[in-house]
């Protein structure tokens, strides 16, 4: 039986599998969390196994799956992990956004899907930037923590430098990546944002950057939120005031990059 117990963004985690031809891709799915100390209390248990041709999902005492499919169970897992923690997360500011650091100094890339905000991650993994998630950025007043799920891909020849993909399913092809570990020396409550881009994938224009206005800027970002509720959008007011945010029209991959350059708050290594 193998075991991980870890944390994602606030919440803690078990998963117990007894399906050792799993134990690569669940590494994958949940290697890269922060693992938990043995004593540290666990929001939810969760066990995998497989009853005759069926695949079995457990969340504490109740079934959550059941399917012959392995990627679709594997696909279910994720989304309910996701789900467990967007709805326990009610007074912190979630953002569908990809965030990356140097040093202490946060770079969060907001949008829907399709934006172009993985793509732009990999790229600036590839330049020397420190990985925090590429789906969703937990924001407090003065803090930032992300959800560090493994890259997606749609082929392996995306992967970041010195990291491996592994296959988690062929129809529709997806293939994960391990995150890298923990940048050595970088303390999470050390961590703040340097600036707030809100992304559009625009191949029809020329790729832009605008300093957005408190209003603008309020505007632009709130439809990319993941939880919301009246705390949630009063702080989200107050996080925009004081942080510089961006709004990027991105052409292309190249003209992109250099536009995150000339954002005044940050540095590209």
């Amino acid at each position: 039986m193998s075991r991980w117990r870890f944390r994602a963004l606030d919440f803690s985690f078990e998963l117990c599998c007894s399906l050792a031809a799993l134990d690569d891709k669940l590494e994958a799915l949940v290697g890269g969390y922060e693992e938990l100390g043995p004593d540290e209390y666990i929001l939810h248990r969760y066990r995998l196994e497989r009853k005759g041709d069926d695949y079995l999902l457990w969340r504490d005492k109740d079934l959550s799956y059941q399917g012959e499919s392995q990627a679709a169970l594997l696909d279910f897992f994720q989304i309910e992990l996701y789900r467990r923690i967007i709805t326990n997360s009610h007074r912190r500011w979630l953002l569908h956004a990809a965030a990356l650091s140097q040093g202490n100094q946060v770079l969060v890339l907001a949008g829907p899907s399709n934006a172009g905000k993985s793509t732009l991650c990999r790229a600036l993994m590839d330049a020397g930037w420190a990985y925090l998630s590429e789906e969703v950025v937990s924001l407090g007043e003065q803090t930032v923590d992300a959800l560090r799920r493994p890259l997606h891909l749609d082929a392996p020849a995306q992967v970041p430098l010195g990291l491996e993909a592994i296959s988690l399913r062929e129809d529709p092809p997806l293939w994960i990546a391990k995150p890298p570990p923990w940048p050595e020396g970088l303390r999470l409550e050390e961590l703040r944002v340097a600036a707030l881009v809100r992304v559009q994938y625009q191949p029809s224009q020329k790729t832009s950057l605008r300093r957005l206005s408190e209003g603008e800027a309020r505007d632009a970002l709130w439809p990319c939120r993941m939880n919301g509720n009246i705390e949630v959008a009063q702080l989200a007011s107050r996080i925009v005031a004081a942080r510089p945010c961006y709004w990027l029209d991105s052409a292309d991959l190249p003209s992109a990059l250099a536009a995150i350059g000339d954002i005044s708050e940050i540095e590209i290594a």
